[in-house]
């Protein structure tokens, strides 16, 4: 061994003997200070990094925890417009029109087509929420259809049109294009024909004055069942809860051909659970009733279509709700003009009195006379405002 390499060996087991005494280099329980070269890095080492010193410190800080950062809304949820259908039973039952609204708000749905609503024609406004409703003024409690908006989306709607008690429709500017909703309530399949053909001669009618450029999404309780034929897989899809297409089923599919539409509620897949829109009474089967429909053109835009189970309102049908991927525009109101003012006071004043008179009798001369006063005060008013010389007085 050359003396480099002794030399080497001496200093390292001269240290080794030294680790009891090196702070922070304590030898383990059975006091062995350690293989040769034990706490060589002692005092040698350089500080620690910067980010172990902040993981220390925020160990031994004391105080209150810091909290979480607030979550920041993202822009993409202002694309997105949900709404959904469902056969509410009533709204006449006390309570019930807050039920609806809560849950609206519980899903966050923007617009819920209403079935069974059992009111005439009319419009309800609540603070977070307006009901829009068509129905039989005669026969007040049977049937009904109508919309639930929310706050926000009612500052978009255009227009709603009360076309009878089985079908309206609401108007929502978008960003794109607009939106039409046709609410439907389709009648059952033991109706008589004469029945259903005349409410579907309607429900053509109706699409048919649509606007052309508008996205229209047909929704509502159509009661028919569409099952997985292969002669209609290009309109219903083979998703269907059902097996087979009932009468009223291929009535639908018939007016959905008609006017290029697809039925979404049969062309997803979706677990079982999540396609019954109908609770058969007194048993745990489901039915899939309620259907959404919408132009192929804008099929794409619809997104997430499921039943929703866990909202209530008295009802054995549940919330069938979707997405709409479009963003709603605010209608911008017309300003009001500006009103002129006038100084009635000087009406007080004997020059614009007699004015008065003298404008009133001059004009009154080439009128006939009549024994109606109510006709002569308020033909008098109009030959007043229509004056500009008098106008200019009691400005």
């Amino acid at each position: 061994m050359n003396p480099r390499s002794m030399l080497a060996v001496v200093y390292a087991t001269s240290r080794a003997s030294h680790a009891r005494k090196v702070k922070g280099d304590d030898p383990d329980k059975k006091g062995y200070p350690g293989p040769p070269g034990w706490g060589l890095g002692a005092g040698l080492t350089t500080l620690p990094c910067k980010n172990q010193n902040v993981a220390k410190n925020s160990l031994n800080k004391t105080g209150p925890p810091s909290q979480k950062r607030p979550k920041v809304q993202s822009k993409e949820m202002n694309k997105v417009m949900r709404f959904g259908t469902w056969n509410v039973r009533t709204l006449l039952q006390p309570g019930n029109m807050n039920a609806i609204a809560e849950e609206a708000e519980k899903y966050k749905m923007d617009a819920i087509a209403v079935q069974e609503t059992r009111k005439d024609k009319g419009i309800i406004r609540k603070s977070k929420f307006t009901i829009h409703y068509s129905g039989n003024e005669d026969r007040q409690g049977n049937r009904g259809v109508g919309f639930v908006v929310s706050k926000k989306v009612n500052k978009s709607v255009l227009g709603f049109s009360p076309i009878c008690e089985r079908i309206c429709t609401l108007r929502i500017k978008g960003k794109l294009h607009n939106i039409t909703f046709v609410n439907v309530y389709a009648p059952t399949d033991d109706t008589e024909d004469e029945i259903v053909d005349e409410f579907y001669e309607t429900l053509q009618s109706v699409c048919d004055e649509l606007p052309k450029h508008d996205d229209v999404i047909t929704l509502g309780d159509f009661n028919a069942k569409l099952g997985k034929e292969q002669i209609y897989r290009d309109t219903i899809g083979r998703r269907s809860l059902h097996e087979t297409t009932s009468n009223n089923g291929f009535r639908l599919v018939q007016y959905a051909t008609t006017n290029n539409f697809k039925v979404l509620s049969t062309l997803y897949p979706r677990k079982d659970i999540h396609k019954g829109t109908w609770k058969i009474p007194g048993t745990e089967d489901t039915n899939q009733i309620d259907h959404i429909l919408v132009s192929k053109r804008w099929a794409t835009d619809i997104e997430n279509i499921r039943t929703y189970r866990g909202a209530n309102s008295d009802s054995d049908h549940f919330l069938f709700g979707a997405r709409l991927k479009q963003k709603i525009a605010l209608i911008t109101r017309n300003r009001i003009e500006n009103r002129k003012r006038w100084n009635i006071y000087k009406l007080d004043e004997t020059e614009v009195q007699c004015h008065y008179q003298q404008v009133i009798q001059k004009e009154l001369q080439g009128k006939p006379p009549s024994n109606d006063t109510e006709e002569e005060w308020t033909y008098s008013d109009i030959l007043a405002n229509e004056d500009n010389s008098f106008r200019n007085h009691i400005r």
